[in-house]
């Protein structure tokens, strides 16, 4: 089961720049354009550049940051809404409840809806 990975020590300036990147991404989780591309060009940085920046201060890629933070996001709605599976995967921009709970799993180790039992 893979958890939520979060930066080690970042400088002030990495840290503006990592808030920066999640803020961009929860506040564009519906946005059928959010990609790697698209952050790209919000943040006025190559792909590459990208890429190096954020696997240096996670560890990780950027469209696996991306992924992480609508995990994260689907699993407060889970917790908090009275909604199905399907619409909080749509909330949360993945366009395909399967992808979805395949990512979920492959995150958490279980599915949503284990995930959901879990919890009562």
């Amino acid at each position: 089961m893979n958890t939520m990975h979060k930066p080690g020590r970042l400088t002030p300036r990495q840290y503006a720049f990592y808030a920066k990147v999640i803020e961009l991404i929860d506040g564009n989780l519906v946005n059928p354009n959010l990609s790697v591309s698209w952050l790209s060009g919000k943040t006025d940085l190559s792909r590459s550049q990208l890429f190096r920046r954020i696997q240096a201060m996670t560890g990780q890629s950027v469209s696996r940051l991306i992924t992480e933070r609508r995990i994260a996001s689907a699993i407060q709605l889970l917790n908090e809404a009275p909604m199905t599976i399907e619409e909080i995967a749509k909330k949360v921009g993945f366009h395909s409840a399967p992808y979805f709970s395949r990512c979920f799993k492959d995150q958490r180790g279980m599915t949503p809806s284990d995930y959901l039992r879990s919890q009562f």
